[in-house]
């Protein structure tokens, strides 16, 4: 099996695959193909407009884990390596528009209840897969962020996606 990890950048894409799938084989993509023989294994993409032109056609075939961090966390942490927040909004909105009809399954790293939603992600694959690191209660209530980026977080958020991982504005 191939497990997918497609995430919005800065919600923990490479953390979960470094720590979660340590021991996995790891592929590479190139055009949307994977490189080399194909067998178990896990492999990441960004939901961004350059590499989720891909993703549909994956999601028809292998199983798509995503990781989630508060939004205002993820906008913090874009904004603190100096990019400019326009390239991230669309992520979220491709998120919930390409990426959550097909169903994936969402592993939120912040929240208390993180070790249940990991339960459910093995159960969903057969896998035992567990967490040796503790959980960091980011949740955005230490985001310290402008009024206008605090607005934007606020309108990712208004239309409830985010209630069934506990994420609060």
């Amino acid at each position: 099996m191939i497990v997918v990890v497609a995430s919005v950048h800065h919600t923990g894409t490479h953390f979960v695959v470094d720590e979660l799938f340590k021991g996995w084989r790891h592929y590479a993509m190139s055009y949307g193909n994977i490189k080399g023989p194909i067998g178990d294994g896990v492999t990441r993409i960004h939901i961004d407009k350059d590499q989720s032109v891909f993703l549909p056609r994956w999601m028809k075939h292998w199983p798509v884990v995503v990781p989630l961090r508060h939004p205002a966390s993820v906008v913090e942490s874009w904004l603190a390596r100096d990019k400019p927040i326009e390239p991230l909004l669309p992520q979220w909105e491709m998120l919930k528009t390409m990426v959550d009809p097909a169903r994936p399954i969402y592993l939120p790293l912040d929240v208390p209840d993180r070790d249940r939603w990991l339960g459910e992600l093995n159960g969903k694959l057969g896998l035992k897969l567990q967490t040796d690191w503790p959980v960091i209660m980011s949740c955005g209530k230490s985001a310290v962020l402008s009024d206008v980026h605090r607005a934007a977080v606020v309108e990712v958020m208004a239309d409830g996606f985010f209630d069934r991982f506990g994420y609060e504005v």
